[in-house]
C-alpha cells in the first residue's frame, strides 16, 4: 500500500519474523527467527525475544555484525534456565542524533551445551525529520526463493520535502547479513511527491542458502533514506537419482521405439523382397507366355493351320 502524499510510511516498532527455532537436543528454544526493528534517530525503540527452557541449563547470547553498534544493547547475555520457564530478553536501540541513517544487520547467537541458535538481526536507522523515505514491499511469495531464481517486489520512494520534482539516484541490492551487495542495480530518477518503482532481482544459482536482505537506498545531494526487506534463499538442491531415473527412462522409450523401427524396417523389406518375387515369376510367365504365342503363330504361317492330334 502507498502512504498519501506528504506523510511516508511510519516507521515500524519491532518487525519480527515468526515462528519457533529450535536445534534437536537443544535445552531452549526461540519464539522468532528474525527480528526487524525501525527507530529513529533520537528515539529508543525495544524489541523482544523469548526463550521457552526445555530443561535447566546456561545460556549466553552473543552478537554478531552488530557488536560495535554502540546503540544497540541487551538486557542479559548470561543467564540460567530453569525447565519449563519462559526467559524474556529485551533488545534495546536508541541512536543518538550523530547516529548514521541507514540499515544494519547481523545475528544474534544463542548457545547453550554445545548448541547454538542464531536469530537474524535487521536494524533501520531513520532520519527524525527526513527529507526523503523509502518504502520495500516484497510479497509473501517471494519472501522464500531457491537460488536462481527472481525475487519483485515495490519500491516506494517519498518527497517529503518542499521542492518538486528532484532527481534522485535509487540504488537497490540482495545484500547478505554482513553488508556485501551480491547483486544491484542503480538508476536515477524524478519523483514528484512519491513514486512506485517495480523491481525484478536475479538471485545467483551459487548463493548459498540463507538469510539476506532486498536492500534500497535513495540518495539526494548529500541526503540519504534506506530500508529493507528480510528474504530467505534456499539453495537448489541437484536431486541426482531423479535425474538418472529419468535418463533410463529416456533410453528405455529410445531403444523400444529404435527396436519397433528396425522390426517395421524388417518386414517392410520382406515384404517388398517377396513382391519383387512375385513380380519376377509374373514377368517370367508373361514371356514364355508370348514366346508360345509366337511359335505357333509361326506354324501356322508354315503349315496353314495348327495341326492336331491324332
Amino acid at each position: 500500500s502507498v502512504a498519501p502524499p506528504g506523510e511516508g510510511p511510519a516507521p515500524s516498532q519491532g518487525q519480527v519474523g515468526s515462528g519457533s527455532k529450535t536445534s534437536k537436543g537443544s535445552p531452549f528454544s526461540v519464539n522468532k527467527d528474525v527480528v526487524k526493528i525501525t527507530a529513529k534517530k533520537g528515539e529508543v525503540v525495544v524489541e523482544n525475544l523469548t526463550l521457552q527452557a526445555l530443561r535447566e541449563a546456561e545460556v549466553e547470547i552473543k552478537t554478531e555484525n552488530i557488536e560495535d553498534l554502540d546503540f544497540v544493547t541487551l538486557s542479559e547475555d548470561k543467564f540460567r534456565i530453569f525447565k519449563n520457564d519462559k526467559k524474556l530478553i529485551n533488545i534495546v536501540v536508541a541512536p543518538s542524533k550523530n547516529t548514521i541513517p541507514d540499515v544494519y544487520s547481523g545475528k544474534l547467537i544463542i548457545t547453550s551445551e554445545g548448541f547454538s541458535i542464531s536469530v537474524v538481526a535487521v536494524i533501520e536507522i531513520k532520519e527524525l525529520s527526513p527529507l526523503f523515505d523509502i518504502k520495500i514491499d516484497i510479497p509473501p511469495k517471494f519472501g522464500k526463493v531457491s537460488s536462481g531464481g527472481t525475487v519483485e517486489g515495490d519500491l516506494v520512494l517519498y518527497n517529503l520535502g518542499d521542492v518538486f520534482p528532484v532527481d534522485v539516484t535509487l540504488f537497490y541490492s540482495i545484500r547478505d547479513l554482513y553488508g556485501k551487495d551480491i547483486f544491484f542495480k542503480e538508476e536515477t530518477l524524478k519523483v514528484e511527491e512519491q513514486r512506485l518503482v517495480k523491481i525484478s532481482l536475479n538471485i545467483p544459482e551459487e548463493l548459498e542458502s540463507g538469510w539476506y536482505l532486498v536492500y534500497g537506498r535513495i540518495t539526494y545531494n548529500n541526503i540519504t533514506a534506506t530500508s529493507s526487506s528480510v528474504i530467505k534463499v534456499t539453495k537448489t538442491k541437484i536431486n541426482y537419482p531423479l535425474i538418472i531415473g529419468i535418463l533410463i527412462t529416456i533410453l528405455i522409450i529410445f531403444f523400444a521405439f529404435h527396436k519397433e523401427k528396425v522390426r517395421g524396417m524388417t518386414n517392410l523389406s520382406y515384404n517388398k523382397a517377396k513382391s519383387i518375387l512375385i513380380n519376377l515369376k509374373n514377368k517370367r510367365k508373361e514371356n514364355w507366355t508370348l514366346k508360345l504365342n509366337d511359335l505357333k503363330s509361326k506354324i501356322e504361317t508354315a503349315f496353314g493351320s495348327t495341326p492336331t492330334r491324332k
